[in-house]
């Protein structure tokens, strides 16, 4: 039964995935870009699927390799993952506003309220990873 939850969970998961990031097809206009995206989101979800499928270990490996480049990559991510909804803000209008731009006071809340949900994802995996955490700390997490 536990198993039959966890991937019940997981299905559900991957649902709303796709439907949030199939909203994406508003910002195009046109109502038909909502299926194009969830369709694009469900086909790269399914060859990822596939892949890892294929690919998939059943024992854990060690890397022994130097972990410069893991630190490095990651910087560059967090870096990304802070910039790109505050330049998706500026650049993507959802509506006409005609002349008026973009204040630094909506700038500034997307960038906080970006930097608190990464905050938060930080926090979760603590309380999942941390050492004798208990059940309600990783369901919590």
């Amino acid at each position: 039964m536990k198993d039959k939850l966890f991937v019940l969970g997981k299905i559900i998961g991957l649902l709303i995935f796709v439907m949030a990031f199939s909203l994406l097809g508003i910002a195009s206009g046109k109502p038909i870009m909502i299926l194009a995206y969830a369709g694009f989101f469900l086909f790269v979800m399914f060859v990822i699927f596939l892949f890892v499928k294929r690919n998939q270990r059943h024992f854990e490996i060690i890397s022994q390799r130097n972990r410069t480049i893991s630190k490095i990559i990651g910087i560059v991510m967090l870096l990304a993952a802070i910039a790109i909804p505050v330049l998706s803000v500026t650049n993507l209008q959802l509506f006409e506003l005609g002349l008026e731009k973009i204040g630094i006071g909506i700038i500034l809340i997307v960038l906080a309220i970006t930097l608190l949900l990464i905050a938060g994802g930080v926090f979760a995996v603590y309380l999942i990873n941390r050492a004798g955490s208990s059940k309600l700390h990783k369901i919590l997490g």
